[in-house]
């Protein structure tokens, strides 16, 4: 179950943004029945994007389908270019950050990278 995504550095997303399922402290009304208590923190059972045109809401989920490719399709040898899509084109690093739950144990993988190389992958 996702808990926590983090993206810096991609599309649109030049400072770091947070996409959290965790509840926080105004969910009074539907708590009973729209959380579930995950690990050791109670999460969101699901959670609507909206908002204006041109806000970001796809980029948000292009990013977790541009961590997904990076993870479970590597590239064939180290000559090979990594995809990237950084803000205005720029060459700093894009990172990702993902939290989720799975049965009873909490992971968090890092993922910092530009096109030549991945500075930094680490999973917790």
């Amino acid at each position: 179950m996702l808990i926590d995504f983090k993206v810096h550095n991609y599309r649109s997303f030049k400072t770091e943004q947070d996409f959290s399922m965790q509840t926080g402290k105004r969910l009074r009304k539907y708590q009973d029945t729209n959380t579930v208590m995950s690990t050791d923190e109670r999460l969101l059972k699901s959670a609507l994007i909206f908002g204006a045109n041109a806000n970001g809401k796809t980029n948000l989920i292009k990013s977790l389908i541009m961590l997904k490719n990076l993870v479970v399709n590597p590239t064939s040898d180290e000559l090979q270019v990594l995809d990237s899509d950084t803000f205005g084109y720029n060459k700093k690093n894009t990172s990702f950050e993902i939290c989720f739950s799975m049965s009873d144990d909490k992971y968090e993988y890092t993922l910092e990278y530009n096109t030549s190389e991945v500075v930094l992958a680490l999973m917790m």
